[in-house]
Protein backbone atom coordinates (compact mmCIF):
# COMPACT_ATOMS: atom_id res chain seq x y z
CA UNK A 1 0.00 0.00 0.00
CA UNK A 2 0.94 3.56 -1.16
CA UNK A 3 0.99 5.75 2.24
CA UNK A 4 2.37 9.50 3.24
CA UNK A 5 5.13 9.98 5.64
CA UNK A 6 4.32 11.58 8.78
CA UNK A 7 4.87 15.44 9.06
CA UNK A 8 6.51 14.45 12.68
CA UNK A 9 9.35 13.02 11.00
CA UNK A 10 10.45 15.86 9.22
CA UNK A 11 11.55 19.16 10.55
CA UNK A 12 11.59 22.20 8.76
CA UNK A 13 13.95 25.26 8.13
CA UNK A 14 11.97 27.87 10.02
CA UNK A 15 12.56 30.81 7.36
CA UNK A 16 11.51 28.66 4.50
CA UNK A 17 7.83 28.05 6.02
CA UNK A 18 4.72 29.90 6.33
CA UNK A 19 2.60 28.65 8.84
CA UNK A 20 -1.06 29.56 7.97
CA UNK A 21 -3.92 28.79 10.10
CA UNK A 22 -7.69 29.23 9.16
CA UNK A 23 -10.68 29.28 11.80
CA UNK A 24 -14.15 30.02 11.76
CA UNK A 25 -15.57 31.44 15.36
CA UNK A 26 -19.23 31.36 15.75
CA UNK A 27 -20.29 34.64 15.53
CA UNK A 28 -23.16 36.94 17.18
CA UNK A 29 -24.83 38.81 14.72
CA UNK A 30 -24.56 42.60 15.23
CA UNK A 31 -22.47 42.10 18.63
CA UNK A 32 -19.16 43.00 18.31
CA UNK A 33 -18.01 42.28 21.84
CA UNK A 34 -18.99 38.63 21.44
CA UNK A 35 -17.38 38.10 18.64
CA UNK A 36 -14.51 39.95 19.77
CA UNK A 37 -13.96 37.31 22.80
CA UNK A 38 -14.74 34.08 19.97
CA UNK A 39 -11.97 35.63 17.54
CA UNK A 40 -9.81 36.17 20.50
CA UNK A 41 -10.57 32.47 21.52
CA UNK A 42 -9.73 30.77 17.91
CA UNK A 43 -6.50 33.32 18.09
CA UNK A 44 -4.82 32.02 21.02
CA UNK A 45 -5.20 28.62 19.79
CA UNK A 46 -3.73 29.29 16.04
CA UNK A 47 -1.03 30.94 18.37
CA UNK A 48 -0.37 28.04 20.64
CA UNK A 49 -0.13 25.94 17.44
CA UNK A 50 2.27 28.03 16.15
CA UNK A 51 0.93 30.04 13.15
CA UNK A 52 2.35 32.86 11.63
CA UNK A 53 -0.92 33.74 10.03
CA UNK A 54 -4.69 32.88 10.58
CA UNK A 55 -7.39 34.19 8.18
CA UNK A 56 -10.81 34.39 9.60
CA UNK A 57 -14.20 34.20 8.18
CA UNK A 58 -15.90 37.47 6.23
CA UNK A 59 -17.71 40.38 8.14
CA UNK A 60 -16.57 38.16 10.91
CA UNK A 61 -16.48 40.84 13.89
CA UNK A 62 -20.22 41.59 13.22
CA UNK A 63 -21.83 38.58 11.25
CA UNK A 64 -22.39 38.54 7.28
CA UNK A 65 -25.62 38.49 8.27
CA UNK A 66 -25.97 42.06 10.32
CA UNK A 67 -27.58 43.31 6.67
CA UNK A 68 -29.91 46.37 7.81
CA UNK A 69 -27.66 46.99 10.77
CA UNK A 70 -25.11 47.90 9.06
CA UNK A 71 -26.47 51.41 8.58
CA UNK A 72 -26.72 51.67 12.73
CA UNK A 73 -24.49 53.66 14.01
CA UNK A 74 -23.34 52.19 16.92
CA UNK A 75 -22.57 48.72 15.35
CA UNK A 76 -20.24 50.41 12.79
CA UNK A 77 -18.43 52.14 15.49
CA UNK A 78 -18.18 49.15 17.63
CA UNK A 79 -16.58 47.05 14.76
CA UNK A 80 -13.76 50.33 14.87
CA UNK A 81 -13.16 49.70 18.50
CA UNK A 82 -13.30 46.03 18.06
CA UNK A 83 -10.55 46.01 15.58
CA UNK A 84 -8.63 48.11 18.10
CA UNK A 85 -9.02 45.98 20.63
CA UNK A 86 -8.01 42.59 18.70
CA UNK A 87 -5.18 44.54 16.95
CA UNK A 88 -3.51 44.63 20.59
CA UNK A 89 -3.64 40.92 21.10
CA UNK A 90 -1.46 40.63 17.93
CA UNK A 91 1.58 42.39 19.96
CA UNK A 92 3.25 38.97 20.66
CA UNK A 93 1.49 36.61 18.01
CA UNK A 94 0.47 35.91 14.21
CA UNK A 95 -0.86 38.19 11.59
CA UNK A 96 -4.78 38.18 11.29
CA UNK A 97 -7.05 38.62 8.56
CA UNK A 98 -10.40 39.75 10.35
CA UNK A 99 -13.49 40.53 8.11
CA UNK A 100 -15.04 44.11 9.41
CA UNK A 101 -17.47 46.81 7.98
CA UNK A 102 -15.54 50.05 7.27
CA UNK A 103 -16.23 53.62 6.79
CA UNK A 104 -14.22 56.01 4.53
CA UNK A 105 -15.21 59.06 2.34
CA UNK A 106 -19.13 58.67 3.00
CA UNK A 107 -19.25 55.05 1.76
CA UNK A 108 -19.11 51.76 3.74
CA UNK A 109 -16.73 48.81 2.42
CA UNK A 110 -16.85 45.63 3.14
CA UNK A 111 -13.16 44.76 4.06
CA UNK A 112 -10.49 42.43 5.04
CA UNK A 113 -8.18 44.10 7.64
CA UNK A 114 -4.65 42.89 8.66
CA UNK A 115 -3.72 42.96 12.53
CA UNK A 116 -0.06 42.45 13.65
CA UNK A 117 2.63 43.38 15.71
CA UNK A 118 -0.13 45.25 17.77
CA UNK A 119 -1.87 47.52 15.25
CA UNK A 120 -3.90 47.75 12.46
CA UNK A 121 -1.97 47.40 9.67
CA UNK A 122 -3.62 47.71 6.42
CA UNK A 123 -7.04 47.32 4.88
CA UNK A 124 -8.15 45.86 1.61
CA UNK A 125 -12.00 46.38 0.55
CA UNK A 126 -14.00 44.33 -1.56
CA UNK A 127 -13.96 44.27 -5.59
CA UNK A 128 -16.72 42.03 -6.65
CA UNK A 129 -19.74 42.47 -4.37
CA UNK A 130 -22.45 39.41 -4.94
CA UNK A 131 -25.72 41.02 -5.32
CA UNK A 132 -28.11 38.24 -7.15
CA UNK A 133 -30.18 35.72 -5.79
CA UNK A 134 -29.92 35.78 -2.08
CA UNK A 135 -27.13 38.16 -1.82
CA UNK A 136 -27.84 41.93 -1.44
CA UNK A 137 -24.61 43.36 -0.48
CA UNK A 138 -24.79 46.36 -2.80
CA UNK A 139 -28.07 47.37 -0.45
CA UNK A 140 -25.15 48.40 2.70
CA UNK A 141 -21.65 48.59 0.43
CA UNK A 142 -19.70 49.71 -2.03
CA UNK A 143 -16.93 48.13 -4.30
CA UNK A 144 -12.83 48.68 -3.57
CA UNK A 145 -12.52 48.17 -7.10
CA UNK A 146 -10.78 51.55 -7.52
CA UNK A 147 -9.53 52.36 -4.11
CA UNK A 148 -6.09 52.41 -4.31
CA UNK A 149 -3.07 54.78 -2.33
CA UNK A 150 -5.31 55.65 0.26
CA UNK A 151 -5.91 55.72 4.32
CA UNK A 152 -8.71 55.43 6.81
CA UNK A 153 -8.27 56.58 10.37
CA UNK A 154 -8.86 53.24 13.02
CA UNK A 155 -8.89 55.22 16.39
CA UNK A 156 -5.84 57.09 16.74
CA UNK A 157 -4.08 55.73 14.06
CA UNK A 158 -3.92 56.34 9.96
CA UNK A 159 -4.08 52.81 7.74
CA UNK A 160 -3.27 52.15 4.62
CA UNK A 161 -6.54 50.98 2.49
CA UNK A 162 -7.22 50.12 -0.67
CA UNK A 163 -6.80 47.49 -2.83
CA UNK A 164 -3.10 47.99 -3.82
CA UNK A 165 -1.89 46.13 -0.44
CA UNK A 166 0.17 43.32 -0.04
CA UNK A 167 2.17 42.12 3.33
CA UNK A 168 5.38 40.35 3.53
CA UNK A 169 4.98 38.01 6.55
CA UNK A 170 8.35 36.97 7.79
CA UNK A 171 9.65 36.99 3.91
CA UNK A 172 6.34 35.33 2.50
CA UNK A 173 4.36 38.04 0.61
CA UNK A 174 0.67 37.77 1.37
CA UNK A 175 -2.66 39.37 -0.30
CA UNK A 176 -6.05 38.97 0.39
CA UNK A 177 -9.77 39.29 -1.61
CA UNK A 178 -13.25 38.12 -0.70
CA UNK A 179 -15.64 35.90 -1.07
CA UNK A 180 -17.09 36.57 -4.59
CA UNK A 181 -13.54 37.90 -5.32
CA UNK A 182 -12.83 34.68 -5.76
CA UNK A 183 -15.46 33.50 -8.49
CA UNK A 184 -15.08 36.99 -10.50
CA UNK A 185 -13.20 36.45 -13.71
CA UNK A 186 -10.86 38.87 -12.82
CA UNK A 187 -10.16 37.70 -9.61
CA UNK A 188 -8.23 40.41 -7.18
CA UNK A 189 -5.72 37.88 -6.20
CA UNK A 190 -4.25 37.48 -10.24
CA UNK A 191 -2.84 40.63 -10.19
CA UNK A 192 -1.83 40.41 -6.04
CA UNK A 193 0.50 36.92 -7.26
CA UNK A 194 1.82 38.57 -10.07
CA UNK A 195 3.06 41.14 -7.84
CA UNK A 196 4.80 38.49 -5.70
CA UNK A 197 1.97 37.42 -3.37
CA UNK A 198 2.76 33.93 -2.07
CA UNK A 199 -0.19 33.54 -0.49
CA UNK A 200 -3.62 34.77 -0.80
CA UNK A 201 -6.11 34.74 1.95
CA UNK A 202 -10.24 34.54 1.18
CA UNK A 203 -12.59 35.98 3.90
CA UNK A 204 -15.45 34.09 2.70
CA UNK A 205 -19.40 33.75 3.78
CA UNK A 206 -20.72 31.52 1.14
CA UNK A 207 -23.47 29.36 1.88
CA UNK A 208 -23.70 25.94 0.89
CA UNK A 209 -25.86 24.05 -1.42
CA UNK A 210 -25.41 20.80 -2.97
CA UNK A 211 -22.60 20.55 -5.30
CA UNK A 212 -20.78 23.66 -4.12
CA UNK A 213 -18.37 22.50 -1.80
CA UNK A 214 -16.75 20.32 -4.60
CA UNK A 215 -17.02 24.00 -6.75
CA UNK A 216 -14.98 25.80 -4.06
CA UNK A 217 -12.15 23.19 -4.25
CA UNK A 218 -12.12 22.81 -7.72
CA UNK A 219 -11.54 26.37 -8.34
CA UNK A 220 -9.37 27.05 -5.41
CA UNK A 221 -6.95 24.17 -6.78
CA UNK A 222 -6.74 25.67 -9.82
CA UNK A 223 -6.36 29.01 -8.94
CA UNK A 224 -3.81 28.02 -6.75
CA UNK A 225 -1.76 25.78 -9.53
CA UNK A 226 -1.95 28.53 -12.70
CA UNK A 227 -0.75 30.97 -10.03
CA UNK A 228 1.91 28.83 -8.44
CA UNK A 229 0.96 30.08 -4.95
CA UNK A 230 -1.10 28.69 -1.59
CA UNK A 231 -4.61 29.88 -1.15
CA UNK A 232 -6.38 29.77 2.30
CA UNK A 233 -10.29 29.89 2.78
CA UNK A 234 -11.96 30.58 5.46
CA UNK A 235 -15.96 30.69 5.38
CA UNK A 236 -18.66 31.81 7.46
CA UNK A 237 -20.03 29.39 10.15
CA UNK A 238 -21.97 28.47 12.97
CA UNK A 239 -24.37 31.73 14.22
CA UNK A 240 -25.11 33.33 10.81
CA UNK A 241 -28.45 33.48 10.07
CA UNK A 242 -30.32 31.21 8.10
CA UNK A 243 -33.17 33.10 7.29
CA UNK A 244 -32.24 32.74 3.56
CA UNK A 245 -29.28 30.32 3.39
CA UNK A 246 -26.78 28.10 5.78
CA UNK A 247 -23.43 28.40 6.61
CA UNK A 248 -21.10 25.75 6.93
CA UNK A 249 -17.66 27.00 7.97
CA UNK A 250 -15.80 25.40 5.31
CA UNK A 251 -12.11 25.69 5.30
CA UNK A 252 -9.47 25.00 2.39
CA UNK A 253 -6.07 25.52 2.20
CA UNK A 254 -4.60 24.65 -1.23
CA UNK A 255 -0.88 24.57 -2.60
CA UNK A 256 0.31 24.95 -6.36
CA UNK A 257 -3.25 23.26 -7.47
CA UNK A 258 -3.02 20.63 -4.65
CA UNK A 259 -6.04 20.41 -2.07
CA UNK A 260 -3.18 20.61 0.82
CA UNK A 261 -6.02 20.68 4.41
CA UNK A 262 -9.35 21.01 4.47
CA UNK A 263 -12.34 21.30 7.22
CA UNK A 264 -15.55 20.03 5.74
CA UNK A 265 -18.56 22.26 5.86
CA UNK A 266 -20.53 21.48 8.98
CA UNK A 267 -17.39 19.57 10.93
CA UNK A 268 -17.55 19.06 14.25
CA UNK A 269 -13.91 20.51 15.12
CA UNK A 270 -13.60 24.02 15.90
CA UNK A 271 -9.79 23.90 16.41
CA UNK A 272 -7.69 26.03 13.72
CA UNK A 273 -7.01 24.29 10.27
CA UNK A 274 -3.04 24.73 10.35
CA UNK A 275 -0.59 23.93 7.21
CA UNK A 276 3.22 24.74 6.40
CA UNK A 277 3.01 26.96 3.01
CA UNK A 278 6.26 26.02 1.56
CA UNK A 279 7.81 28.89 0.01
CA UNK A 280 10.57 28.15 -2.32
CA UNK A 281 8.49 25.35 -3.47
CA UNK A 282 6.34 28.12 -5.34
CA UNK A 283 9.42 30.59 -6.27
CA UNK A 284 10.89 27.84 -8.17
CA UNK A 285 7.66 26.68 -9.90
CA UNK A 286 7.61 30.64 -11.01
CA UNK A 287 11.25 31.19 -11.39
CA UNK A 288 10.85 28.11 -14.39
CA UNK A 289 7.37 29.63 -15.94
CA UNK A 290 8.73 31.61 -18.46
CA UNK A 291 4.71 32.27 -19.22
CA UNK A 292 4.96 33.61 -15.61
CA UNK A 293 7.70 35.88 -15.95
CA UNK A 294 6.14 37.72 -19.01
CA UNK A 295 3.04 38.14 -17.25
CA UNK A 296 4.46 39.23 -14.20
CA UNK A 297 6.26 41.85 -16.19
CA UNK A 298 3.57 43.24 -17.94
CA UNK A 299 1.43 43.41 -13.75
CA UNK A 300 4.12 45.35 -13.30
CA UNK A 301 3.88 48.36 -15.69
CA UNK A 302 -0.11 48.05 -15.35
CA UNK A 303 -0.42 48.13 -11.59
CA UNK A 304 1.91 48.97 -8.34
CA UNK A 305 1.68 47.52 -4.98
CA UNK A 306 2.13 48.93 -1.58
CA UNK A 307 4.09 46.33 0.22
CA UNK A 308 3.80 46.62 4.21
CA UNK A 309 6.79 44.57 5.85
CA UNK A 310 5.86 42.44 8.98
CA UNK A 311 7.07 40.09 11.52
CA UNK A 312 4.99 37.26 13.59
CA UNK A 313 6.81 34.80 16.11
CA UNK A 314 8.01 31.88 14.52
CA UNK A 315 7.16 27.92 15.32
CA UNK A 316 9.08 27.33 18.00
CA UNK A 317 8.46 23.46 17.23
CA UNK A 318 10.27 21.92 15.01
CA UNK A 319 7.57 19.16 13.38
CA UNK A 320 6.77 19.89 9.53
CA UNK A 321 2.70 20.16 9.23
CA UNK A 322 2.16 19.01 5.66
CA UNK A 323 2.47 15.71 4.41
CA UNK A 324 5.60 14.45 2.45
CA UNK A 325 4.55 11.63 0.08
CA UNK A 326 7.53 9.06 -0.45
CA UNK A 327 5.98 8.31 -3.87
CA UNK A 328 4.72 12.04 -5.27
CA UNK A 329 3.89 10.28 -8.39
CA UNK A 330 2.07 7.51 -7.21
CA UNK A 331 -1.80 8.35 -6.01
CA UNK A 332 -3.05 6.47 -3.32
CA UNK A 333 -7.08 6.30 -4.58
CA UNK A 334 -7.04 3.45 -6.61
CA UNK A 335 -9.18 4.80 -9.14
CA UNK A 336 -7.07 7.35 -9.53
CA UNK A 337 -3.80 5.21 -9.85
CA UNK A 338 -5.64 3.14 -12.34
CA UNK A 339 -6.56 6.21 -14.71
CA UNK A 340 -3.31 7.56 -14.37
CA UNK A 341 -1.28 3.89 -15.04
CA UNK A 342 -3.40 3.40 -18.37
CA UNK A 343 -2.40 7.13 -19.18
CA UNK A 344 0.83 5.84 -18.93
CA UNK A 345 0.31 2.80 -21.08
CA UNK A 346 -1.46 4.80 -23.86
CA UNK A 347 0.90 7.57 -24.17
CA UNK A 348 4.13 5.10 -24.64
CA UNK A 349 2.13 2.85 -27.09
CA UNK A 350 1.45 5.81 -28.90
CA UNK A 351 4.40 7.30 -29.47
CA UNK A 352 6.38 3.99 -30.30
CA UNK A 353 3.60 3.38 -33.06
CA UNK A 354 4.47 7.05 -34.39
CA UNK A 355 7.83 6.13 -34.53
CA UNK A 356 7.26 2.60 -36.27
CA UNK A 357 5.46 4.75 -38.92
CA UNK A 358 7.94 7.32 -39.31
CA UNK A 359 10.38 4.32 -40.00
CA UNK A 360 8.30 2.28 -41.60
CA UNK A 361 9.61 -0.49 -39.76
CA UNK A 362 8.07 -3.98 -41.06
CA UNK A 363 8.54 -5.36 -37.47
CA UNK A 364 8.71 -4.83 -33.96
CA UNK A 365 12.01 -6.49 -31.96
CA UNK A 366 12.57 -7.06 -28.14
CA UNK A 367 15.01 -8.38 -25.76
CA UNK A 368 13.58 -9.60 -22.86
CA UNK A 369 14.86 -10.28 -20.00
CA UNK A 370 12.09 -11.78 -18.09
CA UNK A 371 11.75 -9.05 -16.04
CA UNK A 372 9.05 -6.48 -14.77
CA UNK A 373 10.45 -3.65 -17.24
CA UNK A 374 10.50 -6.50 -20.03
CA UNK A 375 7.20 -7.71 -19.21
CA UNK A 376 6.01 -4.13 -19.54
CA UNK A 377 7.74 -3.50 -23.10
CA UNK A 378 5.94 -6.56 -24.40
CA UNK A 379 2.52 -5.14 -23.26
CA UNK A 380 3.44 -1.71 -24.93
CA UNK A 381 4.50 -3.74 -28.08
CA UNK A 382 1.52 -5.33 -28.13
CA UNK A 383 -0.89 -2.45 -27.35
CA UNK A 384 0.94 -0.40 -30.09
CA UNK A 385 0.82 -3.86 -32.58
CA UNK A 386 -3.30 -3.42 -32.06
CA UNK A 387 -2.78 0.48 -32.85
CA UNK A 388 -0.68 -0.28 -36.33
CA UNK A 389 -3.62 -3.09 -37.33
CA UNK A 390 -1.20 -5.79 -36.98
CA UNK A 391 -0.76 -9.50 -35.89
CA UNK A 392 1.49 -9.89 -32.23
CA UNK A 393 3.75 -11.89 -35.30
CA UNK A 394 4.84 -8.34 -35.79
CA UNK A 395 6.89 -8.68 -32.78
CA UNK A 396 9.88 -10.82 -32.59
CA UNK A 397 11.11 -11.02 -29.10
CA UNK A 398 15.22 -12.43 -28.22
CA UNK A 399 14.84 -13.92 -24.74
CA UNK A 400 18.00 -12.64 -22.67
CA UNK A 401 17.57 -14.42 -19.58
CA UNK A 402 19.72 -12.81 -15.92
CA UNK A 403 20.05 -14.52 -12.72
CA UNK A 404 16.95 -12.18 -11.53
CA UNK A 405 14.72 -13.71 -14.45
Amino acid sequence: MYHELAAEQFTKPTDDYLRVATAVPEVCIADVAANVAAITSSYEQAKNAGAELLVLPELGLTGYSTADLFHNHHVLEQAEHGLELLAGKTADGPAMFVGAPIRHQDRLYNCAVLLAEGHVQGIIPKTYLANYKEFYEQRWFSSGKNVRSQTVRIGDETVPFGTDLLFNVNGTVVGAEICEDLFANKQPAVDAALAGAHVVANLSASNELIGKAAWRRTIIASFSGKAACAYAYASAGKGESVADVVYGGHQIISENGRLAAERKPFAKQHEPLVYDVDRPYLEHDRFVNKTWAVEAGDAQTERSYRVINLTAPKPTDEHLLRNVDPLPYVPNNPETLDERCEEIFNELAYATAQRIRDARSESMVLGLSGGLDSTLALLIAAQTSEMLGKQNDFIHTITMPAHAS
